[in-house]
């Protein structure tokens, strides 16, 4: 398959510099450390949590967790005691939880989403966190959109070693959607593609960037979703094996947008623990 080639927006030859030249202060690593509402931006709304673990080393991994709600809606406050479960999930991991800036009538979500995952992931680069830079991404819905997108198309430093996509759009060409109101959120005031080879809608897929070293993925979906067509894991999934990706799609005939009963989250979590850890650890 012949790789897409798409313009490189400028942020990203700015990535791997923090996103303002203030000295970070310094962490020791013995010690446990939340640090809330640390600014990656000027925006008031470019700001993440982060727990860091007691006994860091630059070997340490990070899960980042991507909030959904339609790109417009939304906040890491939402999320703060799952923070807590992911911390007892990933022992020794450090765990982010992410704010970024909202899509509104006068301000569409791209590309400034897929600029604010970049400049967070700056700051975690260059800040005195001790950290390794290799990352997980975790979203769901828009947020699991916002992971692949990232992972597949804008990371170019490769920093990205696993994703996990709760019931995120993954191909908004997918005929099974009933119209643009299922993604306005998305792609409201983008008015054409920056690449003249691809429509705008493909632009702003995931599918649309997948490639032969594309981020190992796993997938969660529900048969009877109301927002994300049960045929968007399946055409990732297809299109990932196509190209020799390694992936996991699980797909609960009867679960809803993520508000799954606990049975299905009994398989779900060990399932995604297990996967972070194989492909964090092995590259």
């Amino acid at each position: 398959m012949k790789r897409i080639l798409y313009i490189i927006p400028l942020f990203l030859l700015l990535t791997s510099c923090n996103s303002n030249d203030t000295p970070s202060p310094t962490y020791n690593p013995s010690e446990a450390i939340v640090i809330e509402n640390e600014h990656y931006g000027t925006d008031p709304q470019q700001t993440m949590d982060i727990y860091l673990p007691a006994g860091r080393t630059t070997e340490t991994k990070t899960v980042i967790y991507i909030h959904g709600g339609a790109w417009e809606a939304g906040d890491k406050s939402e999320h703060t005691d799952f923070m807590v479960f992911l911390q007892g999930l990933f022992p020794g991991y450090a765990i982010v939880n992410l704010n970024y800036r909202l899509a509104t009538s006068a301000s569409p979500a791209y590309s400034k989403q897929i600029e604010d995952i970049g400049l967070a992931l700056a700051k975690l680069n260059s800040s005195n966190y001790t950290l390794s830079n290799n990352y997980a991404l975790m979203g769901s819905s828009a947020g699991g959109h916002l992971s692949m997108l990232y992972s597949y198309g804008f990371d170019q430093n490769h920093d990205i070693k696993a994703v996990v996509n709760f019931v995120g759009p993954s191909d908004f060409s997918d005929p099974q959607y009933p119209s643009l109101s299922a993604y306005s959120g998305y792609i409201r005031n983008i008015t054409g593609s920056e690449n003249p080879q691809i429509s705008k809608i493909e632009e702003v897929s995931p599918i649309t960037y997948v490639t032969a070293t594309s981020t190992p993925t796993i997938s969660f979906y529900g048969g009877q979703d109301p927002l994300v067509p049960d045929s968007q894991g399946p055409r990732l999934h297809n299109k990932l094996n196509e190209m020799g990706v390694v992936n996991q799609l699980y797909l609960y005939p009867n679960g809803g947008h993520n508000d799954w009963n606990d049975s299905i989250y009994s398989e779900v979590y060990p399932s995604m623990v297990i996967f972070i850890q194989e492909n964090l650890n092995t590259n």
